[in-house]
Order: C-alpha cells, then sequence, then structure tokens
C-alpha cells in the first residue's frame, strides 16, 4: 500500500514537471533562392519578398542572383520575386519539417503592352470550361468596391455563388442547405436548418475556397458545393484597423433624430508571447432602422441589431506542434419584422437569436509519422420568435389587426471530434499523397411552438374565417453520426 502511494506521488510530481516545462524554442531553417534571367544567366538587384503568418520580409538578390531567408517551421507562405523588365513570379511553398528549402525561379521578360480584340464564331454545341474551384484571399474580399463587412456579404461576388432576393445563398445554383461551410476544416453550418448563418467577420478571413463540384473524400454530407475558409494568424507585430466608425444619422424636418445605421468594424492582432502565442480579435457590430414611408414615424421603422465577433489564439508550442482556439459568437434582434402598411408594429413578429462556437484544431508533424491534425468544436444556435403581445390576429382587407398569432423557441447543438492522418509523401514513379481521416458528430435539436387562432373578417367586420392550429408538446431530436474517409 505504501509503494502504491510513493508511485502515485511520484506520477504527479511527473505530470506538473511536465506541464510547467518550458516549451520548445521553434527550430529555423533557410530558403535559399536563386533567380535567373531567360538565358540562365544569374539576375542580381531582383527584389524577394517573403510572407508568412509572422512576418514579412524584402531583400535584394546578390550579383550571384542568390537571397537566403530563415524562416520558424512548421509554417506556409509565398515568395515573390519582382525586377523592372521581367514579370513578377511568386511561388508559394509549406514547410511543415525541418528541412532547408532551395528554389530556382527563372525570370520571364516582360512584353510590351498591347491591345487586340479578336472575334472568332463557335459552335453551338461547344460550351466553356466549367472552373469547379476558386479561391480569393481576405485582403481582396475587402478591397471590393461593395466594402463588405461580414463574409456573406461577400460570397455573392465569388463565382458560381448568388444571392436570392430572400438573402438566401445559391453555389452552383443549388439550395444553401445543400452545401457545406467549413471554417479551419470543421463544420460550422446551422445543425437545424443547414444553412451558413451570419458567417464571421471579414477581418478574420485568410482565405476562402469555393469548391463547386468537390470529390475530395475529406469532404461529406453536401450535394452541391463547400465553402471553406482559414482564418487569419496573429504575427509578431501589433496591428489595428478600425473601418465605419461614423454613423448615419437620421435627420426629420431638418433636426437630427437619432441614428438610422451603423456598421463599425474592429480588428486587432498581435504576440501575446513573441514566437509562440498570438491573438487575433475581430469585431462588427450592425445597427439598421429601414423606414417604412406609409406609416407614421416614429412607429414606421424596422429595425436590425447584431454582433459579430471572432476570437482567435495561435500557439506555437514547438518547431512540430502547432495549437489554435478560435471562439465565434454573433448575438443578433430582429424587432417588427417585415413591417408595411398592411402588417403595422403591433401585428409583426420579433426575432431574437444567437450562433456560439468554440473550435480547438491541434496539428502535430513528423519527418517519419507524418502530419496528425485533431480538430474539437462545440456550437449551438438558438432562435426564438414571439409577438408583440397576446391579442387574436385579426386579418382584414386594408390593414391588419391584433399581435402576431405563434410563438416559437428553437435550441440546436452540434459536437465533432476529427481526426486526420497524412503519412509522409511516397516517392516511387512519382510524388503520392494519401490521406486518412475519421468523423464523430452527436446533433441534438429542442424546440417548441404555440399558436393562437387567427380570424378573417371582411369589409363590414363579417367574420369570414376561423383558422385554429393544434398546438403539439416541445419536441426533442438527436442524431449521432461517424464517418471515415481515405
Amino acid at each position: 500500500m505504501k509503494l502504491a502511494k510513493l508511485s502515485a506521488k511520484w506520477l504527479l510530481c511527473l505530470g506538473l514537471f511536465a506541464m510547467l516545462a518550458p516549451a520548445q524554442a521553434p527550430v529555423w531553417v533557410s530558403i535559399e533562392i536563386r533567380v535567373r534571367d531567360p538565358n540562365g544567366q544569374p539576375l542580381p538587384g531582383a527584389v524577394a519578398r517573403l510572407r508568412t503568418p509572422i512576418d514579412s520580409i524584402e531583400r535584394v538578390t546578390d550579383p550571384s542572383g542568390r537571397v537566403v531567408f530563415r524562416v520558424p517551421v512548421p509554417t506556409t507562405g509565398s515568395v515573390e520575386i519582382s525586377k523592372p523588365g521581367f514579370l513578377t513570379v511568386e511561388h508559394r511553398f509549406d514547410l511543415p519539417v525541418p528541412e532547408p528549402l532551395n528554389l530556382e525561379i527563372t525570370m520571364p521578360p516582360a512584353e510590351p503592352l498591347r491591345e487586340s480584340v479578336t472575334v472568332t464564331a463557335e459552335s453551338p454545341a461547344a460550351a466553356p470550361p466549367v472552373v469547379a474551384h476558386s479561391s480569393s484571399s481576405g485582403t481582396e474580399l475587402k478591397a471590393l468596391a461593395s466594402r463588405p463587412g461580414s463574409l456573406r456579404d461577400a460570397l455573392p461576388l465569388i463565382p458560381g455563388i448568388t444571392r436570392t432576393p430572400e438573402g438566401k445563398l445559391r453555389i452552383s445554383d443549388n439550395p444553401e442547405h445543400r452545401s457545406a461551410f467549413l471554417i479551419n476544416s470543421i463544420d460550422v453550418t446551422d445543425p437545424a436548418t443547414g444553412e451558413f448563418g451570419s458567417t464571421i467577420p471579414i477581418d478574420a478571413v485568410a482565405t476562402v475556397d469555393v469548391y463547386r463540384s468537390p470529390f475530395l473524400a475529406e469532404f461529406g454530407r453536401f450535394t452541391a458545393g463547400v465553402v471553406a475558409v482559414e482564418t487569419a494568424m496573429g504575427s509578431n507585430q501589433w496591428r489595428w484597423e478600425l473601418n465605419d466608425p461614423t454613423p448615419e444619422l437620421r435627420i426629420r424636418s431638418k433636426r437630427l433624430r437619432g441614428i438610422r445605421a451603423s456598421t463599425p468594424r474592429l480588428s486587432v492582432s498581435g504576440p501575446l508571447v513573441r514566437n509562440h502565442l498570438f491573438l487575433t480579435q475581430a469585431v462588427e457590430f450592425r445597427l439598421n432602422k429601414t423606414p417604412v414611408f406609409t406609416l407614421p414615424f416614429p412607429h414606421n421603422e424596422e429595425r436590425k441589431q447584431s454582433l459579430n465577433a471572432l476570437t482567435q489564439l495561435d500557439c506555437v508550442v514547438s518547431s512540430n506542434h502547432w495549437l489554435r482556439i478560435t471562439a465565434h459568437a454573433v448575438p443578433q434582434r430582429h424587432a417588427f419584422a417585415r413591417l408595411s402598411f398592411q402588417w403595422p408594429r403591433p401585428v409583426t413578429p420579433t426575432y431574437a437569436g444567437g450562433e456560439h462556437r468554440l473550435l480547438l484544431t491541434d496539428r502535430w508533424s513528423s519527418p517519419s509519422w507524418g502530419t496528425l491534425e485533431t480538430a474539437l468544436s462545440a456550437s449551438q444556435v438558438s432562435a426564438k420568435v414571439w409577438g408583440q403581445g397576446d391579442q387574436a390576429l385579426v386579418l382584414r382587407p386594408v390593414q391588419h389587426e391584433g399581435n402576431y398569432f405563434m410563438e416559437l423557441r428553437r435550441l440546436a447543438n452540434r459536437y465533432q471530434w476529427i481526426e486526420i492522418w497524412s503519412p509522409p509523401v511516397v516517392e516511387t514513379r512519382g510524388q503520392h499523397r494519401f490521406k486518412l481521416g475519421i468523423a464523430l458528430l452527436y446533433t441534438r435539436v429542442r424546440g417548441s411552438y404555440q399558436a393562437r387562432p387567427v380570424y378573417v373578417r371582411g369589409l363590414r367586420n363579417q367574420l369570414l374565417q376561423q383558422i385554429t392550429f393544434t398546438n403539439r408538446p416541445p419536441f426533442r431530436l438527436s442524431e449521432i453520426e461517424w464517418t471515415w474517409f481515405a
């Protein structure tokens, strides 16, 4: 008994020592680039720009056309080479293990600008090629003329995605609920409806990939397309950005009467522990008051208010271990929905809901074992609809009376666990990449609805019809799903 107690104490001490031990310093490797002209001769004086999630470096090639960078691994990034008289060349790289990278880049000459128009006839049977994949960066989407505040605002500007008059998205001419929406490889669609929801602030987006015909085995639970988003990572330099801070004021009869709309956005990123722990924060607030000019002021405004906030921590545990924690919350409220002359404020419903998600991604890589990715997530989507009072709804030919007839509550939860193993690349008669994965999902939906009778009356106040609803008890549904792919 004493020996067992002593062993337990030693195991506890060893566990505490392992938790308090300092993180291993990152391993730095070199990236050597040799730049040549079309004749194979060294090209000195070319500007080389290296961009990684942590830093951005700019250097000039020496007389031998050589330039060297040093970066910590694991990392990804790109190298851009430019020089007057030559076309700019960009090369992307991925360094999961500490191995030096040698690049040979040949700069093509820049041709003089020429403009021409060629008109050719095509056979009616010939069809243009269909591009099944498109990729955009967060910087490109933020620079659009429409100035989108969230990813949902920017998606209709990507080829293959359209927006319906009701505000729904269609990918490859298919409804939104038939597609998958992934953030850092984790499905974040609404568990109850399958729709994308409010998405994330545009300031937190690093890249967006839209697959209109995705045949990769790792994509599942969809029939139309996949929207895969990678969130931005902080760097060793603190950055902050404020957009649209000035609200739109409401002026009536030459007097200031409050605020009509406000859409400020704030983003902050930087290091909490240099080279090890990074913070990314993006917040978007929206307030919109839409007036209906056929109703008297101030009872003629439909109000929408929401807060979209994302917080992310990226931890470089060691040279081959990386951890990311992402928290996303979107509380929102829509008062006096679908306001019009026939449906004044007392008759309209009010909606309140929210989206809350917590994502954890862990990546470990080894030259001999490959890369192992673990993803855990918990999400909750709530919705509530109610009227402005308890009076019965009376439908009339000119203007309805009473209050909205239904009260609806819904709460949906989803929990996910995903494991993906990518073994080392097999180089036998070319390069062969393999990937194995397994996913376990638990989904639960609870809700209830209560409806009161609705009366339809004519111009002389005569009762034309009475609509009575059968109220059911609250419902509760759950599902466990597991999948694997190779």
